[in-house]
């Protein structure tokens, strides 16, 4: 039973997921049912095979090319394995892994293998796709072996061939085109006859047919099943050719391709000649889409709202719904239903007819019996909508009936491109297109006189003026709509009109489908050719003979016809022939004499008569095929009856015939297979003919082992032979001719006999043509070649009586019968074409160039005569000349590219140089620009023609269908209009809004009113009248939103646009009404409508706002300072550029200002630095003010406020009284009750004590006034040396005197010094108020008051320094050693000294040498001998531990005691002999280090021959230590570990180490191994004799081993036994073959790649660029290259080769071209690159992202750049960059302009667009500078327009005459916005608009496309480039006004004046004035006063 898919619906295939349908036939049958069946099926089909085929070991041995044949192999026969072996080669699972189809010169095929086998020996498996024929043996993988039948003695009966003649093939799909649930038939060779059968032998539709979305892979299915009479559609055909008739399943709209498979053959393919092209450029065979049934309402609303319900069938996402192309917003998306919102329409949108819908042509058909205009009204009018540009099939019935149709609509271009069309009509016809949707803009482009049956039919052969099937170029943007038409005028039944067009910039090519034209540029010669006339005149009656040439002709009657003359002289010049045997028995005879034999006889030639013909006077040439007509004249034959095939040729011809035969086979099955057969021929000639008989059945077909399966007396029937011809040029030495073709029983001969035929003048006469009547014949000649004179006729037997051949005339008579003839010549045959003619290229003119002169030639003439431009075209290697024609009277030459795809420019013309023969002309004409043709347009390419606005839904881009009606109008009737908005406030919370218009409504529900986006709830309404209310608005201006359903949104009933409603604020108080000066209070503003109010100005300063306490009714801000303003101010409230004032409603008091009242001192210091505090009167409220405070000129530095003053730091002055200033908020403010002054002053009063130790050291107290108490300020020198200074203050100064000056051992006399104190920068003695008499303040240094020092003892105990002093005058005396100090406590005292002591704690000493002094506190420093003045502090050791270690070192010491550190850490410790300590820490009593060897080399960690003792000595700061106790360290034999041998073994990452030796493990320590700087070896086993661990990554190199242990130490190795060395090593690298242009990754694994130093890889002599190196990897980047290379890894300088690598051309990835951009999207073709995941894309130096797409097409996302052209970088991960010389050119667009109007003064403008460059973007308006506000994007830009210039504001004061009718508005000015990139220049699709006055102010700042903004008034846009701007007074009324000009006219002219003039007559006194007034734009609250009146005398 057949299988039906019902149930079957389309699904979205997974990403990633196979898709189900493609891998397998689907039927609805259960899983279950399916399970069960199938052992069942196996078992038959394995069981037949065996049966029919013992030795057939893969069955079939032929499939289809596209893959999905289920093929059986045997393995013990194919693979030669026994049933033993067999066993081994299955997995787990019971299959084999996997089964292959090699071929060593084609691509490996996988076959899926079935995952069920009840046969070991037995694989079944379903092959891929091949899509090229070739022979594959099988290769079996399992297990990881691999075993194959290449190379085995097999035979061909384990080979599987892919065969075109297996494979079912798609040649159209009738319909293309339909909604899901469409009945549709597949036309193709389907081979099989029926559906599916349970005989296995039998072919058989396998499974449904499959319909393949390719771009998102949605699986549809097409039933076979016809539902409704519950039976399958039958397949309709015979012999392999038929249709299929399905139903579509599923739901999906798009386009799809269709494949089907047949059951032993595979998957169908597609014909080239059978693919579609869609809008969106893809390939497919059937598009679906939704249809439209019906539209409600059918009218609605200007301005839009309307909600619309649109029912039809398929609605699906995305949806996009327009109404007259306006976007309709959806609501409510279901399949059957959408509802959607109507947008509104713009002013400039054309509503008048004929406006485009839904996808398809409108067709209108009338009688043609009248000559009247094409309407409605004409008679036999009818109509219908077409799917695509072509006529239905059947439109008029009646036959003969003449009429006219019209095929009308719109193309829209599917994207930005190149255009051509094409008209073709089986009668005349025009074609005609509008560059808009204007049809009034229509121009004629194509037309065709007659009819015509192909569509470049007198174009590419016969082409002359008249006929223009194909119309220009025409550069269409992509989504625009043109107006087609195309006008047919022809006679029923008729096949119609069709429109095609041709596509130029494509990634379509030739290889992909045949409808692509390459670039074909044509050259033609041509001169008129005459044939020659002879009249002949006859007189007398009887029968005569004409003599030519000295032939004869039959005898002819005086009174013949003209057609009776034409056939004698015809059978005059004819060849006789004869045939033998006459027993033969003839099929079919051809001799090519019958032009009406011709049209069934498919040969392929031309019938020539200008060469002599074998028979007759006509042959063939050139013709494809020797045997092959349609089944009515000839069907195909039985060959073994008519054995033989025999004809005549001439020329260059190949002695090989191709047979296409049909036959039984064994497996009873119909056959067809193409047979070689070669025949013998003598030398190819043109000289003379051959005849040839070729025996079929004996020499090709009865012999042939392609017919070894015929079944037995099968009768073989042949379709057609042909001929192969062998490869020549295309001059006419290359042509050959066949004559004379037979299909007879046996061998024939054929024959020329005598008479032979005339030759007159030696020439072949081409064509006879015989006009006239008794007597009189005109006899038209037309000579064969460039022959020229022919002789005249005469009558047989006679000779000439009159005349001769000179005077082209004579007369002869018959001497027996009364019969003469006069022959006269009326015209000679014109004269050939010769001369010369030139070729002008668009640098070079090529002159010379012979007429004839042959393609050859001209192809080396074009090359060797380039230029810049012309070179890439015709240097090109696959640029090709031929010559089409070569005649005496036509030269035809055609320039092809045979691989070069594109549109091409047209570089080539040619001019009459020096031309002979008559009337001669040269012309160069394109007969095809490069791209590929669609004929018809598809339906999704086209809008249909209607009469009123329509709906128009797209469903997945797909055009819907409307079956129904899908009109809508916008119209006036159907929209709501408000005529005044006026607004109330209602409670202080609320505002009522009062509406009145029409077309309003009664019921609330049915209205909906939005105010600034919020909701106004109705209260009342209404036809005329509204009111709503809603919560109170802020002051400004608001968009009002009027819904009336169903209707829709009102408009504005003066202007046509948005309603707006002003909001105005209102002042009732401000409180407080008065304030100071200085401002800075809060002050309260009480009214209404304060919403929004954005600033508020107190005169001309802002009051700050307190948004938190401010609402509608209330407005808080800070009071400014008063500033330049009068007392009494106004108050201006803000909103926009709305501004409201209220005048004097607010006054500064200067009697409210704060006052200083009170200062903190009076004096200061003149260094300043103290603080003043300042007291203020009523300051509280102004603690947040602006607060500076001056003394005199000098600024203050304010420390802090509070509420009753200031706190300032005095600054630096001189001497003297200054001001003290207060300023608050920019007010000098006064003082009250206090005189604001301060005294600068500063003196000593004494200073003490009088004197002190010749050393210094004494304390010295300075008392005076002024002082500072900063340090920085204050210096005290005695005797020009520094004192010191310990202590600051106002009034004293505490200083430490130093050693007197000079001072010796031997001074015995006093010493008076000079005391200086320094202020700032000034000395207190050198000013005048100074106390001292004398001016001078000195110190005395004396002998008797310096202390003295006898003796010092010290004494190191108990961790302190313990000091004696015996002296003079010490008592109360400091003791300082070095930085350190201790107090001297008096112990005994003798006469003459006193002896006291004190004590330092050593760990504030270090070891060294330090100076002691004695300080006494009041009279300074003692006098100490020199003996005295040094005490040494030496370091102790009191022990050392341990005492004992390993002699190898690493033993931890820690040495205890004193006077151990050193904070220079100058600190060592010695042991003697070949050993040191590293320190490791060190503190006052303890240091701790490590024993080393003194030469840590290697040889050093080997065992020592002795085991020294060790005297340890610590030296710290120079000084070397004492030892208190045992200071010694023993190494002993028993205390140290000893390593004898090491072994390693590396395994992956891991290195494993064995020490083996003696004494390795102390009691219960886990020992520690170290190999060099790595991480820890980890210990798994040790012993006392052995440990073990491991390492992790150990890098390459020499690694040196140690065992440390703190309390044993470092254990020793014998000799060699301590160093690992690591060597990396490579397991691979891969790839092997890289590009050239390097970047590839080159990845490399194994071990130990890392090492001490750089590691690198390098390639010949380069290095390769290291991105990823870890332990065991290492990925790097190729350099470029060619050849093969060497590379190599160096690790720590050393190299280590690895292999070669390659760099081939065929591993470079290459970017061939790039299609035409759409939006972003770029589209790259590609070759060679190894995975899409691979692949980088980059335009210039940004990534191109989301790349997909397959191995010869990319795909990505450009980054937004830069205006300019970007150079495109393709990356492929593994074979590195590729080559590309593509770049992609990024265009400046101005997309949208935003916040595009304001007031006079400018404002912020933001533009949206593309191109941008952040560096180099400059915008002007009006020519003046906008400058750039913020960063700038490749996108978005904002800038601050500029103020308008005054010459261009006084057209603010243009006023429309009041007699005018237009309405009166406002005024604006429009100015463009001109945006620069380098030398780009672009100007914004809205311009800005300066508003002169800000009373009407639009909304929604945003302009673009139709979002514009309707404004009403006056617009002017003066030109300032042009320098030139028309302007009028009052008397002068507006005539015509544009985007870039105005008129008007006044009492006598019109009135233009120059802007230049303007500025001219600048304040001019004239007689009619035009007055500015000042404006302001007060958006910001600043003042742009424009100059007063310009006045100008029009």
């Amino acid at each position: 039973m057949p299988l039906s898919s019902e149930g079957w619906k389309g699904s979205k295939l997974d990403k990633g997921s196979p898709k189900i349908p493609k891998a397998s036939a689907v039927t609805p049958k259960s899983s279950l049912e399916m399970n069960a069946l199938i052992p069942f099926f196996l078992n038959v089909e394995l069981l037949l095979l065996t049966v029919t085929s013992a030795k057939v070991f893969i069955d079939p041995r032929e499939g289809s090319i596209a893959g999905g044949t289920w093929i059986t192999l045997r393995l013990d026969d194919c693979l030669g394995l026994t049933s033993g072996q067999l066993g081994l080669w299955y997995s787990t699972n019971g299959s084999p892994s996997e089964v292959s189809l090699v071929n060593p010169t084609l691509p490996r095929v996988v076959c899926d293998v079935h995952p069920l086998h009840f046969d070991v020996s037995t694989i079944r498996c379903k092959t891929r796709s091949l899509l090229q024929e070739g022979v594959y043996h099988p290769e079996v993988t399992s297990n990881g072996q691999v075993i194959s039948t290449s190379g085995r003695m097999t035979g061909d009966n384990c080979t599987f061939k892919f065969a075109a003649a297996q494979t079912p093939v798609v040649y159209q799909i009738n319909p293309p085109s339909g909604v899901p649930g469409s009945l549709i038939e597949v036309y193709g060779q389907v081979i099989a006859g029926s559906y599916e059968t349970m005989d296995f032998d039998t072919d058989y539709i396998d499974g449904p047919v499959i319909l393949e979305a390719e771009d998102d892979g949605w699986i549809s299915l097409c039933s076979f099943a016809n539902k409704q009479n519950r039976s399958i559609y039958p397949i309709q055909g015979e012999h392999g050719t038929g249709t299929l008739k399905c139903r579509v399943e599923g739901n999906y709209i798009g386009s799809q391709n269709i494949s089907f498979s047949v059951f032993n053959k595979g998957k169908s393919v597609v014909h080239k000649d059978a693919w579609l092209i869609s809008a969106k450029q893809e390939l497919f065979l059937y598009q679906t889409h939704p249809e439209i049934v019906s539209v409600f309402p059918t009218s609605g609303s200007l301005r839009g709202g309307t909600r619309l319900t649109i029912t039809g069938d398929f609605f699906d996402h995305p949806l996009k719904v327009t109404v007259a192309g306006v976007p309709c917003e959806n609501e409510y998306i279901s399949p059957w239903k959408i509802i959607c919102i109507t947008g509104p329409v713009d002013k400039t949108r054309r509503l008048s007819a004929p406006q485009p819908g839904n996808r398809g042509l409108l067709f209108e058909v009338w009688d043609d019996t009248v000559d009247t205009g094409l309407t409605e009204a004409t008679p036999g009018y009818r109509w219908q909508f077409v799917p695509n540009a072509s006529s239905p099939a059947v439109f008029l019935s009646q036959a003969k009936q003449p009429f006219r149709s019209r095929l009308c609509g719109f193309f829209v271009a599917p994207q930005t491109n190149n255009y051509t069309f094409w008209i073709l009509a089986d009668g005349k016809a025009s074609l005609y297109l509008s560059l808009t949707e204007d049809p009034g803009s229509k121009i004629k482009i194509a037309s065709l006189p007659a009819g015509v049956s192909q569509w470049s039919e007198h174009w590419e052969k016969n082409w002359n003026q008249s006929w223009q099937p194909k119309s220009q170029k025409f550069e269409l943007t992509g989504g625009s709509r043109y107006y087609l038409e195309a006008l047919h005028h022809g006679t029923a039944p008729s096949t119609g009109v069709k429109v095609g067009i041709q596509l130029h910039n494509t990634w379509l090519n030739p290889d992909v489908i045949n409808t692509y034209h390459r670039e074909k540029h044509e050259i033609q010669a041509s001169a008129h050719q005459l044939p020659e006339i002879q009249m002949l005149t006859l007189s007398g009656t009887g029968w005569f003979s004409l003599s030519w040439d000295n032939i004869s002709s039959n005898t002819i009657s005086t009174n013949a016809t003209a057609d009776q003359v034409q056939t004698v002289i015809e059978e005059l010049l004819s060849v006789k022939c004869d045939t033998e045997p006459s027993s033969a028995k003839f099929l079919f005879r051809n001799g090519f004499e019958n032009v009406s034999d011709q049209k069934d006889f498919c040969t392929k030639g031309y019938v020539v008569s200008g060469v002599e013909p074998f028979c007759g006077r006509f042959s063939i040439c050139s013709p494809k095929y020797l045997v092959r007509t349609p089944p009515s004249t000839l069907p195909r034959y039985d060959v073994t009856e008519y054995t033989h095939v025999c004809f005549a040729h001439k020329g260059y011809i190949s002695n090989t015939l191709h047979v296409l035969v049909s036959y039984i086979n064994t497996f009873l099955r119909t056959v067809k297979k193409n047979l070689t057969c070669h025949w013998r021929t003598q030398e190819n000639s043109l000289e003379s003919w051959e005849f040839t008989c070729v025996d079929l059945w004996r020499s090709c077909v009865n012999n042939s082992e392609l017919l070894l399966d015929l079944q037995a007396n099968s009768t073989v029937l042949v379709h057609q032979i042909v001929l192969l011809f062998p490869e020549v040029d295309e001059e006419p030495s290359g042509k050959f001719y066949l004559d004379e073709i037979i299909i007879s029983d046996r061998q024939v001969t054929v024959f020329q006999r005598d008479p032979k035929p005339a030759h007159p003048g030696g020439n072949i006469i081409e064509a006879v043509s015989v006009v006239g009547s008794p007597p009189i014949y005109n006899v038209s000649l037309l000579v064969a070649g460039c022959g020229g004179h022919l002789p005249l006729f005469s009558l047989r037997g006679t000779l000439p009586s009159q005349g001769s051949e000179e005077d082209d005339s004579l007369f002869a008579s018959l001497e027996n019968a009364n019969i003469s003839l006069r022959v006269q010549r009326l015209q000679t045959a014109s004269p050939p074409i010769g001369g010369t003619f030139q070729i002008l290229l668009p640098n070079t003119v090529i002159s010379g160039v012979p007429v004839h002169i042959s393609s050859h030639h001209l192809h080396k003439l074009l090359q060797s005569s380039t230029d810049n431009s012309t070179a890439r075209y015709f240097n090109a290697s696959d640029f090709t000349v031929t010559k089409d024609s070569s005649t005496c009277y036509e030269a035809i030459w055609t320039l092809t590219w045979k691989a070069k795809t594109g549109d091409l420019p047209n570089v080539i013309s040619v001019s009459a140089e020096n031309l002979t023969g008559l009337n001669p002309t040269v012309a160069a004409r394109v007969v095809y620009d490069g791209g590929v043709f669609i004929g018809p347009i598809f339906g999704d390419m086209l809008a249909t023609c209607n009469n009123s606005t329509q709906v128009v839904v797209v469903v997945n881009e797909v055009l819907a269908n409307c079956s129904g009606s899908c009109s809508f109008r916008y119209c006036q009737e159907a929209t709501p209009l408000v005529s005044d908005v006026e607004y109330l406030l209602d409670d202080g919370l609320h505002t009522k809004v009062f509406i009145r218009g029409s077309g309003f409504t009664e019921d609330h529900q049915a209205l909906r009113i939005l105010v600034n986006d919020t909701t106004c709830y109705v209260t009342a309404s209404n036809r005329t009248d509204l009111v709503c209310q809603m919560k109170m608005l802020p002051v400004g201006l608001y968009q009002v939103m009027l819904l009336v359903r169903p209707y829709g949104f009102a408009l504005n009933a003066s202007t046509g646009g948005d309603i707006y409603l002003r909001i105005e604020p209102k002042l009732v108080a401000v409180e407080p009404s008065r304030a100071s000066e200085i401002g800075g209070c809060p002050v309260i503003l009480r009214g209404t409508g304060f919403d929004g109010i954005s600033l508020v100005l107190f005169g001309s300063q802002v009051c700050p706002v307190n948004t938190n306490n401010s609402n509608s009714m209330r407005i808080e801000c800070e009071v400014p300072s008063r500033g330049e303003d009068d007392f009494n101010v106004h108050v201006t409230l803000i909103a926009r550029c709305q501004s409201t004032v209220f005048a004097n409603v607010f006054i500064y008091d200067p009697s409210l200002n704060p006052a200083i009242v009170a200062l903190s001192r009076n004096r200061s210091s003149i260094a300043g630095g103290q603080i003043l505090q300042i007291g203020l009167s009523s300051f509280a409220a102004y603690t947040g003010s602006n607060v500076q405070v001056q003394i005199g000129d000098a600024a203050a530095d304010i420390l802090g406020k509070t509420a009753h003053g200031l706190d300032v730091v005095l600054p630096g002055l001189a001497a003297g009284w200054y001001n003290v200033s207060v300023i608050l908020n920019g007010i000098l403010i006064g003082s009250n009750g206090v005189e604001s002054l301060i005294q600068y002053i500063s003196e000593i009063f004494n200073i003490e004590p009088c004197c002190g130790s010749f050393l210094g050291g004494t304390m010295l107290t300075i008392s005076g006034t002024g002082f500072s108490p900063n340090p920085a300020l204050v210096s005290v020198t005695i005797d020009r040396q520094t004192c010191d200074v310990t202590y600051l203050m106002e009034e004293a100064i505490w200083c430490r005197t130093p050693p007197a000056a000079g001072l010796s051992h031997v001074q015995s006399q006093d010493i008076s010094a000079q005391v200086l104190v320094f202020i700032g920068s000034r000395s207190t003695t050198h000013t005048s108020s100074l106390s001292l008499q004398s001016g001078d303040i000195t110190f005395t240094y004396q002998r008797a008051l310096t202390p003295g020092v006898s003796a010092v003892e010290v004494e190191m105990r108990n961790g302190s320094l313990h000091l004696g002093i015996h002296g003079l005058n010490v008592t109360n005396s400091l003791a300082k050693l070095g930085d350190s100090a201790c107090e001297l406590k008096s112990q005994h005292t003798n006469k003459s000294t006193t002896f006291s002591q004190c004590s330092l704690p050593m760990n504030t000493l270090e070891p060294g040498i330090y100076p002691i002094r004695v300080l006494q506190k009041q009279l300074g420093y003692a006098n100490l001998t020199a003996s005295l003045q040094d005490i040494r502090v030496t370091p102790q050791i009191s022990t050392v531990f341990p005492s004992q270690g390993s002699a190898c070192g690493g033993l931890v010491l820690t040495i205890s005691g004193f006077a151990l550190t050193s904070q220079r850490n100058s600190v060592r410790v010695s042991l003697g002999g070949n050993y040191s300590c590293e320190i490791k820490s060190s503190v006052y009593n303890m240091i701790i280090c490590t024993l080393l060897p003194r030469d840590q080399s290697l040889g050093a960690w080997q065992l020592p021959e002795a085991y020294p003792v060790l005297n340890v000595t610590v030296t710290v700061n120079g000084i070397s230590s004492i030892c208190l106790a045992n200071c010694t360290l023993h190494l002993l034999e028993e205390w140290t570990p000893s390593v004898d041998a090491v072994t390693w073994e590396i395994n992956g990452t891991f290195t494993d180490v064995m020490l083996s030796g003696q004494r390795l493990v102390w009691a219960t320590d886990k020992p520690v191994v170290r190999m060099g700087n790595q991480a820890p070896c980890h210990v798994t086993y040790w012993n006392e004799t052995s440990v073990r661990c491991w390492a992790a990554s150990v890098y390459a190199g020499e690694h040196a081993l140690s065992m440390p242990n703190s309390r044993r130490g470092q254990a020793c190795f014998r000799t060699g036994s301590r160093i690992v060395s690591i060597a990396p090593y490579v397991l691979r690298f891969y790839p092997q073959h890289f590009g050239g242009n390097g970047g590839g990754r080159l990845t490399i694994e194994g071990a130990a790649f890392q090492g001490r130093s750089q590691t690198s890889v390098i390639i010949g002599n380069h290095p390769c660029l290291i991105t990823r190196a870890t332990y065991n990897a290492i990925q790097c980047t190729v350099p470029p290259g060619h050849g093969t290379k060497a590379l190599w890894l160096e690790v720590n300088s050393l190299s280590y080769p690895l292999g070669e690598i390659s760099y081939r051309e065929e591993f470079t990835p290459a970017f061939l071209s790039l299609l035409p951009v759409v939006g972003l999207l770029l589209t790259v073709k590609v070759s060679r690159i190894t995975a899409v995941e691979n692949m980088r894309v980059s335009v210039g130096d940004s990534p191109c992202t989301n790349v997909n797409g397959n191995r010869t097409t990319l795909q990505c996302l450009a980054p937004q750049l830069p205006a300019g052209e970007h150079h495109i970088v393709g990356h492929d991960l593994l074979r590195g960059w590729a080559s590309s010389n593509l770049t992609f050119i990024s265009r400046l667009a101005v997309t949208s302009v935003h916040h595009n109007f304001g007031c006079l003064g400018g404002g912020a403008v933001h533009l949206h667009g593309t191109g941008f460059s952040p560096e180099s973007t400059s915008v002007a308006i009006c020519d003046a500078p906008c400058v750039t506000l913020g960063p700038v994007t490749a996108t978005d830009l904002s800038c601050l327009a500029p103020r308008l210039d005054a010459s261009l504001a006084i057209l603010c004061s243009l006023k429309h005459s009041s007699e005018d009718c237009q309405e009166t508005g406002a005024t604006y000015i429009k100015c463009d916005i001109r945006v620069t990139v380098g030398t780009d220049s672009v100007t914004g699709p809205a311009p800005y608009i300066y508003l002169c006055d800000d009373d009407i102010l639009p909304w929604d700042q945003t302009t673009g496309d139709s979002s514009l903004p309707y404004f009403t008034g006056l617009f002017f846009s003066p030109k300032v480039e042009r320098d030139e701007v028309l302007i009028y007074n009052s008397s002068c009324n507006i005539t015509m006004e544009t985007e870039a000009e105005m008129e008007c006219e006044g009492a006598n002219q019109p009135i233009t004046a120059k802007i230049t003039e303007i500025r001219k007559s600048w304040g001019q006194n004239t007689q009619v004035g035009l007055t500015i007034e000042q404006r302001q734009c007060k958006a910001a609250g600043i003042l742009h006063p424009f100059p007063h009146p310009v006045l100008y005398q029009a």
